[in-house]
C-alpha cells in the first residue's frame, strides 16, 4: 500500500497564522525579524547584493500590510524553505506528502477574505475563520488555543552545551578572508546572543553552513 501524509504547510502563510502579522507596527517590513540581529555581511558583499538588486522580489505587492507579509512569506521567505524540508523528509521515508492547504483556488480564496476573517482583535488570534468553522465541533477551549511552536532546541544548544564549540568555530572562519562576512559584526551578534540580549540563533546556523559549503569551492 502507498501511504500518503496530509501536511498543513501553508495555512499560516495564507490565513494570518503567525503573531508577527498583527503584532508589528504597520510601517515595518514584516519579512524582517524584530530581534536585534544585524546584518553580518561585509561591505564588499553588501555592494554586490545591491548591484544584483537582491531585494527586487520583496517589493510591496499589497497595500494591506498583513496581506503583503503573508504573500512574501508564501512565495519568498518561510514556505519555500519549509517545503524543501518536507520534500526531503518524504523522499527519505518513501512517503508522499500532500500540502492540502496549498490548493491554488483555496489560496486565492483566502487572499480575498477581509482582514477580520483572518485576525480576531478581541483575543489576538489569527486563522480566525478556520477557528470559527471548527468551534462547534471541538469547542472554544480547543479552537481558541494559542499557536504552539515546535522547534529543535538549537538556541539552547548554541547558548549552552555547544557554546564553546560555536565560539571556537566562529573565531577562524575562512569566509572572513573571502570578504563575505564582517568579523566584528558577527562577533557583536554572537555576544548579544550569548548574553541573552537576543534569541535569534539562526545567523549562527547560517554561518556554520556557509563555512562548510565554502570549503567545497576550492
Amino acid at each position: 500500500k502507498n501511504k500518503v501524509i496530509i501536511d498543513g504547510s501553508g495555512l499560516d502563510e495564507i490565513h494570518c497564522g503567525y503573531d508577527k502579522y498583527f503584532n508589528l507596527d504597520k510601517k515595518m517590513d514584516l519579512t524582517i525579524s524584530q530581534d536585534k540581529t544585524k546584518s553580518v555581511h561585509s561591505n564588499h558583499l553588501g555592494k554586490i547584493l545591491n548591484n544584483l538588486n537582491y531585494n527586487n522580489g520583496l517589493k510591496k505587492v499589497f497595500d494591506n500590510y498583513i496581506y503583503d507579509a503573508m504573500y512574501k512569506d508564501l512565495f519568498y521567505v518561510k514556505l519555500p524553505r519549509a517545503l524543501r524540508f518536507r520534500d526531503k523528509l518524504g523522499m527519505a521515508s518513501s512517503k508522499e506528502i500532500r500540502p492540502s492547504f496549498l490548493n491554488p483556488e483555496l489560496v486565492l480564496s483566502f487572499f480575498k477574505l477581509k482582514t477580520n476573517d483572518h485576525y480576531n482583535k478581541s483575543n489576538n488570534l489569527g486563522k480566525y475563520l478556520l477557528r470559527k468553522i471548527y468551534e462547534k465541533k471541538i469547542g472554544k477551549d480547543i479552537s481558541n488555543l494559542k499557536k504552539r511552536n515546535i522547534q529543535t532546541p538549537q538556541t539552547q544548544w548554541f547558548r549552552n552545551e555547544l557554546k564553546p564549540w560555536v565560539k571556537n568555530f566562529i573565531k577562524d572562519l575562512s569566509i572572513y578572508d573571502r570578504e563575505w562576512i564582517d568579523r566584528d559584526k558577527l562577533n557583536l551578534n554572537l555576544d548579544l546572543f550569548h548574553n541573552n540580549k537576543m534569541n535569534n540563533s539562526f545567523f549562527i546556523w547560517q554561518m556554520i553552513n556557509l563555512e562548510l559549503w565554502s570549503k567545497n569551492l576550492d
